[in-house]
């Protein structure tokens, strides 16, 4: 005698961190909506009394589902009514095949900060999800043309918080009479207030400040590459049979800096962190220790993601051991200069921290990211470090340079401490093969890249430098 059939009442996390409720009915499983408004009795009420019936007459049982439009457009799992938001949750599902955390946010970031808040929903209510057969080059034109709209507007409002005094950024309600409507939102989307609370948060103190300055154009090519590697799962899981929808899409490549520090510049930051850290603005930014940050970065050349990472426990008589890297190469120990070590070694008698407590924390003792290395960190060095070459009559830190060619602000990124260091390297004349492990490098291009560069004649700049590497790599020489 055949079994009766039943249904069951399921619950999933999306990709956007929306918990939904589904329902199963003959292996098919279809989402009746978030968990806000589908208790356990609603949903099990909905499937006893109206889908099993319908279910149990060979009829369209889905259609029964409240909210199901007539095109389609729900939370379905069957190929001609895939979600965007569905696609893109069993995208980053997938990404659990990967051991290193790193990875899996670098692969995770572009779909769920970018991808699915532009193009999840057809409306701007957020009610309706769209087909992931509906996404097309139309649309991703549409969204590459406002990620630069995001950045310019971005800008903008960097360069207006740049010019006001401390007392509007430190109230929201001043700060929003100082910008336009599309200005003030992307403040409120993108901005931040003490350094870890929303813009609006009436909890928050301290000045608002921007945590991104927009999507680069190598930035925007790889949530293109995220979408494409969405449809091609899609395509592979669902055979939907979809067109490439980034088909030229894509920006040109904006190649990174080749620019490294100068001796003399580089002496400039350590000078002025060594004076923030004597000097803090406030008390709870006391523990920062920049010196010891911008040693690290600009001696050692970790990734910034490794920098952010670096906990107590890798520190030893070995080096600053890194476990988690983007290749095997990566894992590996990085030599400290006897300045580094010393730095280190200061910095710990000063913190007494635990094992696991990360190197250059926040201030509330929290994993750094990249934004916060660039804003918090470096940023308030760099600054005045412009101003004390200046009055040094060095050469300035390099510059941002803006679309008409003209400079628009001091420009020193993680990546440029990463290539002062391989330039350092090759300056004092290390092993070309120590340098490539020191740096983590799979293949040697990089590696010959900054050791065929031709360095300024320079007695006292080179010599500064082999003394800030001595106890690093000496054995090689």
């Amino acid at each position: 005698m055949p079994r009766p059939l039943s249904g069951s009442i399921l619950t999933r996390r999306l990709a956007d961190d929306t918990l939904v409720v589904d329902v199963k009915i003959r292996g098919e499983r279809r989402a009746l909506g978030p968990v806000s408004d589908w208790s356990e009795k609603r949903a099990r009420s909905l499937l006893e009394r109206r889908l099993l019936p319908a279910a149990r007459l060979r009829q369209d049982w889905a259609a029964l589902i409240p909210g199901v439009r007539p095109d389609g457009a729900g939370l379905g799992t069957l190929a001609g009514s895939l979600t965007v938001r569905e696609a893109a949750t069993e995208y980053v599902e997938s990404l659990a095949r990967y051991e290193n955390p790193n990875t899996v946010d670098a692969y995770r970031r572009p779909v769920v900060k970018h991808l699915l808040p532009s193009l999840a929903y057809v409306d701007d209510e957020r009610t309706h999800d769209r087909l992931l057969a509906d996404v097309d080059e139309t649309l991703m034109l549409k969204f590459v043309a406002a990620k630069q709209a995001e950045r310019a507007i971005l800008q903008d409002v960097a360069d207006t918080l740049a010019e006001l005094d401390r007392n509007t950024r430190a109230d929201p309600q001043l700060l929003a009479r100082e910008l336009d409507e599309e200005e003030w939102r992307m403040l409120r989307r993108y901005g931040q207030r003490g350094g870890r609370h929303t813009v609006l948060d009436p909890l928050a103190s301290g000045v608002v400040s921007l945590s991104s300055r927009g999507l680069s154009n190598n930035e925007i090519n790889r949530c293109l590459a995220r979408m494409r590697d969405v449809v091609r799962m899609a395509n592979r899981r669902h055979r939907l049979g979809m067109d490439d929808p980034t088909m030229g899409c894509a920006l040109p490549r904006q190649d990174p800096s080749r620019e490294w520090l100068h001796p003399v510049q580089l002496q400039a930051l350590l000078d002025v962190a060594e004076l923030l850290d004597a000097h803090p603005a406030r008390e709870e930014y006391a523990h920062h220790r920049r010196y010891s940050a911008v040693l690290a970065l600009a001696l050692l050349g970790p990734r910034v993601s490794e920098f952010c990472a670096a906990q107590w426990r890798h520190l030893s008589e070995q080096g600053l051991f890194i476990p988690q890297a983007k290749t095997s190469a990566g894992r590996r120990h990085l030599e400290l200069p006897a300045i580094v070590r010393a730095a280190l070694n200061d910095r710990r008698a000063r913190l007494d921290p635990r094992p696991d407590d990360f190197i250059w924390a926040t201030a509330a003792g929290t994993k750094r990211d990249r934004a916060n290395v660039r804003g918090r960190l470096l940023a308030p060095v760099v600054e005045i470090a412009a101003l004390l070459l200046e009055a040094r009559g060095h050469r300035p830190p390099p510059e941002r340079v803006g679309v008409d060619g003209s400079p628009t602000g001091i420009r020193v990124t993680p990546h440029m401490f990463r290539r002062t260091a391989m330039t350092y390297w090759a300056w004092a004349d290390r092993n070309q093969r120590w340098a490539m492990g020191q740096g983590g490098h799979k293949s040697a291009k990089m590696t010959l890249e900054a050791y065929q560069q031709i360095f300024p004649r320079d007695p006292a700049a080179r010599a500064k430098v082999v003394a800030w590497l001595r106890g690093a790599g000496d054995a090689t020489e």
